[in-house]
């Protein structure tokens, strides 16, 4: 997978090796790094189906595992942990625990700028 843009919660996944290596621009705000040309993100799993909201980013793999970067606030998750440890900038992907979605096979996922959806 390759990916390129904004940056500050993690949202692309990209490694700061990665990162580092970019060609990065700094805006305004200093704490806003943008991407500006396609990177590789190492994945350990087959992405079948990838999906971004404004600040985040989700993935289901060929095994039905859904994964989840970027900023966790306001629950994108379902990850409750995140909130109550103040973990809100998730930098790479991480599986979803599969007691949260009770091992359902995920059919198809969106996202929005506050809210994810999975299709079983």
């Amino acid at each position: 997978m390759i990916a390129w843009g904004s940056n500050k919660y993690g949202e692309l996944s990209l490694s700061e090796h990665s990162i580092k290596n970019s060609i990065l621009v700094e805006q305004q705000n200093k704490d806003l790094p943008i991407v500006l040309h396609p990177s590789l993100v190492r994945i350990r799993h087959e992405p079948t189906q990838i999906a971004s909201g404004n600040e985040h980013s989700m993935m289901v793999t060929a095994d039905s595992v859904l994964m989840v970067c970027g900023n966790s606030k306001g629950n994108r998750f379902c990850e409750k942990d995140y909130e109550v440890n103040n973990i809100y900038n998730i930098k790479r992907f991480q599986n979803i625990k599969k007691d949260l979605i009770n091992d359902l096979k995920i059919a198809s996922i969106t996202t929005s700028d506050f809210h994810s959806l999975a299709l079983t």
